[in-house]
């Protein structure tokens, strides 16, 4: 009979704690009023309502580093203080750079603060938040491909840049005032590296491997993946890296041209039957752009054996070496290991290994 009057009381016990619980949570104390609530970018001399800020584009809402932002939210107090819980407050945080904010007569410059903690400022009808500071560099952590358990690992990217109003009792958010208000941190080194990463071309490539190949349609596909990932490379915070695989990818557009020889012309009244063009051997061309997380290895078969002139292979294997020795750098310099791409270099190395073995295969054969 105890037992059973004990369970019945604590029953009761956690039903009154789950109301308690339910009837706290649904306090809502504080609304924010979005009309009178302004944003002003004051190195452009920009200015918007908070509702106007939301309804931007995300890139309207990117902003360069060192632009100085002010903001001044105004809350409304929509409850009687007799309803407001005693331990409730509003808790202030942001990661813009030298931020200062302001509340009644007092300012305190931190990335947070906790106001509104007095009951008698439960009984305000309005709050007046401003908050001033800059723009950060677009320096955030990243994850690397192989790389996962390595922590804080850094790189170069928009950033995401965060100014939180919540309503706390001290140990769980209430309201998120702000949780909707978002804006971008970048500037313009990484803006316009990316940009011209993106704007990289293998339309060339692309048509000669088309027209001279049987598996053509293979080759483009992992050109363009290669472009793709290079892109991706450069959005998700190793945009120096991105670009500089670009410009080898853009070259090698470029001289694509030159890979097939010029075929003489044929003197027609020797062949009896048919005239064609002789028949050429098939040269395979290797060519690697493995960086960190890039493993971008396409190959293209080029027309080899003919009348006319071989493609050079020197230059792709000065290429190979050139990033091999940026990489080995890289791993001799503690303070770049954290910030930069760590490479394979043994796939470089092998790889630079077997281009030279079909450049000297190539000169004791000879071009006939």
């Amino acid at each position: 009979m105890m037992k059973k009057k004990f369970s019945i009381g604590l029953f009761c016990v956690l039903l009154l704690a789950l109301f308690h619980s339910a009837g706290a949570q649904q306090v809502r104390p504080l609304i924010l009023i979005e009309e009178k609530t302004n944003i002003w970018n004051k190195t452009t001399q920009h200015t918007w309502t908070y509702a106007e800020f939301l309804s931007a584009s995300s890139e309207e809402r990117t902003f360069n580093t060192g632009n100085e932002f002010r903001f001044e939210f105004l809350l409304k107090n929509t409850n009687d203080s007799s309803s407001i819980p005693r331990n409730f407050r509003v808790d202030l945080a942001t990661n813009l750079n030298n931020p200062t904010w302001t509340f009644l007569d007092t300012s305190k410059k931190d990335t947070t603060w906790t106001i509104w903690d007095k009951p008698s400022e439960h009984d305000m009808k309005e709050l007046k938040i401003i908050l001033e500071g800059y723009v950060p560099d677009p320096v955030s952590e990243v994850t690397e491909p192989y790389f996962q358990y390595v922590e804080e690992l850094l790189g170069i990217q928009e950033r995401e840049i965060f100014v939180t109003i919540n309503v706390t009792d001290g140990t769980r958010v209430i309201q998120e005032l702000t949780n909707d208000f978002q804006l971008n941190a970048t500037n313009t080194d990484l803006t316009s590296y990316v940009q011209d990463t993106k704007e990289v071309t293998i339309d060339r490539s692309s048509a000669l491997f088309n027209e001279h190949f049987e598996n053509g349609e293979e080759t483009c596909a992992a050109l363009s993946d290669l472009r793709a990932k290079i892109i991706e490379l450069a959005e998700q915070g190793h945009p120096g890296w991105a670009y500089d695989i670009s410009k080898c990818l853009q070259s090698f557009d470029e001289s694509t041209e030159t890979l097939v020889p010029t075929v003489p012309p044929i003197d027609c009244e020797r062949c009896e039957e048919e005239c064609c063009a002789p028949c050429p051997s098939i040269l395979y061309i290797i060519i690697g752009l493995i960086v960190g997380v890039v493993p971008g290895i396409f190959v293209g078969k080029i027309m080899g054996k003919t009348h006319g002139p071989y493609i050079n292979l020197d230059d792709q294997i000065k290429k190979i070496n050139t990033i091999r020795k940026r990489i080995q750098e890289i791993r001799e310099d503690e303070s770049k290991r954290k910030i930069e791409l760590i490479g394979p270099e043994t796939e470089l190395r092998d790889l630079g290994r077997r281009l030279e073995s079909i450049n000297s295969d190539l000169n004791q054969e000879g071009i006939e």
